[in-house]
């Protein structure tokens, strides 16, 4: 596609841990594309961009942005103040939305939860679609009526699974495209090692991502009991239930939390072995999680529960699929010591196919071809 000259406006959660969202940018940007985004910040983020940039403006960052931010703050519940608050955010919201809808790109990407829609539909509308909504925690009948709406609006829907293809293009057939997530495969090669240096690596069961309601809490304390000579090291946002935070008070447990993008493939050169431990539902069922194709780039061996995004990619000395805590924790054994330079350069090659770039080249150039 010849992009030199045409624009992208992108309405999406940007002030957050990189995402999807930002590597279609950074994919945008590389093939000539200029992208306006527009997203909520909360007031938090704007305090902690000050401090960082000593009162610079930071958010201009990136060789074709521009960013328009609407501030919003926190609430608390049963106050006054939360309904002041709450008609405050939702004039945020709805400037936000309001200025996406009018800006004059060529493309119009709406890549996040449809808790409001455009009203006019953009010349080019793209309907991003990262997660079965209609099954995520607090999900309102409103917000599912939006994504009906938003869909019938669109010229495309992008999915990323096999699952959200399958539900969508029961009704939009004409319109629905499977985008799958993916990965920057030499950002996360840079943890490639040696093979002494593979050997004599400590044996950490891994897992990078957030840990909230899908994270199977009592799935990774069964298996941290059984490999109790190895460290499970848990890294980033923590947002557990009590009980499910008691069920990982483990000695050979370690929360590290949030880390920064940047610093992710040395702390994943670290692993052992990595872990995708999800519960299953139809939330899951919809999942393309990011960190699978992040830990192949690594090299890494990684066992997970049965999501189908992950069971399609499922091959021996690569991935391994398991449901209970005995039979997960065999097969990370297992992978652990059948693991050497040629299992880690497969793992690689598949992480390659996965690649930003190659799947949003494609999406984007799919724009360009006549409509069947």
């Amino acid at each position: 596609m010849k992009a030199e000259n045409r624009s992208i406006s992108l309405y999406t959660y940007w002030y957050t841990w990189k995402q999807r969202p930002h590597h279609l940018v950074d994919t945008a940007n590389n093939l000539g594309f200029s992208v306006k985004i527009y997203s909520v910040r909360s007031l938090a983020s704007y305090a902690r961009s000050f401090l960082r940039s000593t009162g610079s403006r930071v958010i201009e960052a990136g060789r074709h942005d521009r960013r328009y931010s609407y501030p919003i703050v926190p609430t608390r519940k049963g106050l006054l103040r939360s309904r002041i608050v709450n008609r405050l955010n939702y004039f945020s919201e709805q400037s936000a939305l309001k200025d996406y809808s009018r800006s004059l790109s060529d493309i119009h990407i709406f890549s996040r939860m449809p808790i409001d829609i455009p009203r006019k539909k953009p010349r080019m509308l793209i309907y991003d679609c990262m997660d079965e909504w209609a099954d995520y925690p607090g999900v309102t009948e409103k917000i599912i009526e939006n994504e009906q709406k938003l869909c019938e609006l669109a010229d495309r829907i992008w999915v990323v699974s096999q699952h959200l293809f399958l539900k969508f293009s029961e009704l939009y057939s004409g319109k629905t495209f499977y985008v799958p997530n993916g990965v920057n495969p030499n950002f996360f090669r840079c943890t490639h090692v040696t093979k002494p240096e593979r050997d004599h690596r400590p044996r950490v069961l891994g897992y990078v991502g957030t840990l909230f309601s899908w994270f199977d809490a009592s799935l990774v304390r069964g298996i941290a009991r059984i490999l109790d000579d190895w460290e499970v090291r848990l890294i980033g946002p923590i947002d557990l239930s009590r009980s499910q935070r008691k069920a990982l008070d483990l000695p050979n447990i370690t929360f590290l939390g949030r880390r920064p993008y940047e610093s992710l493939p040395a702390m994943i050169a670290e692993f052992k072995v990595a872990m995708i431990p999800f519960k299953m539902s139809n939330l899951i069922k919809g999942t393309s999680p990011i960190k699978l194709f992040e830990y192949l780039a690594a090299g890494l061996p990684v066992v997970s529960t049965r999501l189908p995004e992950v069971a399609a990619l499922e091959e021996p000395g690569i991935l391994q699929c398991e449901e209970d805590a005995e039979k997960f924790a065999q097969a990370v054994r297992a992978l652990a010591s059948e693991d050497n330079q040629i299992q880690a350069e497969r793992r690689r090659k598949i992480a390659e196919r996965y690649s930003w770039n190659s799947i949003f080249r494609e999406a984007l150039d799919e724009l360009q071809s006549p409509r069947k």
